[in-house]
């Protein structure tokens, strides 16, 4: 027998697209996991404990949105950056910096890439 020349014959049709049946992605729960802890917005700080204490004390500060996109997060006591570990997003390990000159408290404040914290009192003692 005689076979056809190379390239001829069956040859698909180039208007033929898959790109409609292309299998779904088995991942639509990745935008949600995503957005969990991503701290969309300032953090917030709901508490110092203990809220009164003495230079070189560690206190904890908690609250929501302790999260920074560049892994920075601040902590100042009356605008003096202070020593800060967070473990976890809701969760402050700070040392008492010296209180001002003459002050008796100061306003305690977070801030991370998503911005500044509101202000919690801390008293000297």
């Amino acid at each position: 027998g005689i076979l056809p020349p190379a390239g001829r014959g069956a040859t698909p049709s180039p208007s033929k697209s898959t790109s409609s049946s292309r299998p779904q992605s088995s991942a639509p729960t990745t935008s949600t996991t995503l957005a969990v802890g991503s701290g969309s917005g300032a953090p917030v700080l709901a508490s110092l404990a203990p809220s009164t204490g003495h230079p070189g004390q560690q206190i904890t500060i908690l609250g929501t949105g302790f999260f920074s996109t560049n892994g920075t997060i601040v902590v100042t006591f009356g605008g003096v950056v202070v020593p800060t570990r967070c473990p976890t997003e809701q969760r402050c390990v700070v040392t008492v910096p010296p209180p001002p000159r003459g002050a008796t408290s100061v306003a305690v404040q977070l801030r991370t890439s998503t911005g500044t914290s509101n202000a919690r009192t801390f008293s000297y003692d």
